[in-house]
C-alpha cells in the first residue's frame, strides 16, 4: 500500500540520511524522528568523548501552498531535512566540518528522491537557500552540534 504523502517523503529523506551515515568511514550513528534508530529502535547515542560523533536527522516540513487557484492545481510540500552533526565537547569543529562537507556533497541540488508515487526534491530555488551550516551550539551535557539545513520540495497532484 501506498505511503501518504507527509509519510512517503519522511520516509525518502530519512533513508537518505540513514544511507549517508552508513557510507562514512567510519560509519556514524544516526538517530532519526523521535529518537530512534535506522534498525526502529531507540538511539543509543555514544557515551560523550572528545572524538565520539553521530548524527540526528529531522524532518521539518512547512505548511504546504497550492501552484494556482483551480481545485485541480499541484499542492506544494516543501521544507527542510536537518542533519545535526553532534560530537563530544572539546573535541574540535575540523571533524565536524569534515562531515557538514560531505553531506553537503551527498545531497546534491537537483537530487530526486522517489517514494510511492512521489517525487521528492532537493532544490534550493523553493526556499532560495542551498544546503547550509548553522552555527556551533551545545546540544545537551558533554555534546555540541552543527545543524546542517537540506531545502526539500514535493509536488502533490490533486486526486
Amino acid at each position: 500500500m501506498a505511503e501518504p504523502i507527509d509519510a512517503a517523503i519522511e520516509k525518502a529523506l530519512l533513508d537518505k540520511a540513514i544511507a549517508f551515515a552508513a557510507a562514512q568511514s567510519p560509519v556514524l550513528k544516526i538517530s532519526v524522528e523521535n529518537g530512534l534508530g535506522p534498525d526502529g529502535k531507540h538511539f543509543q547515542k555514544p557515551q560523550p568523548s572528545k572524538t565520539a560523533q553521530w548524527l540526528r536527522a529531522t524532518v521539518l516540513p512547512a505548511p504546504a501552498l497550492t501552484t494556482g487557484i483551480a481545485f485541480d492545481a499541484y499542492a506544494q510540500h516543501y521544507g527542510f531535512l536537518q542533519i545535526d552533526v553532534v560530537r563530544g565537547l572539546g573535541g574540535g569543529t575540523l571533524p565536524m566540518k569534515r562531515t557538514v562537507a560531505a553531506i553537503r556533497a551527498y545531497f546534491t541540488m537537483g537530487l530526486t528522491l522517489t517514494q510511492d508515487t512521489f517525487d521528492i526534491q532537493i532544490l534550493p530555488l523553493v526556499l532560495k537557500r542551498v544546503v547550509g551550516q548553522g552555527p556551533l551550539m551545545e546540544d545537551s551535557p558533554g555534546w555540541v552540534k552543527i545543524p546542517v539545513s537540506i531545502p526539500w520540495v514535493c509536488f502533490e497532484k490533486p486526486a
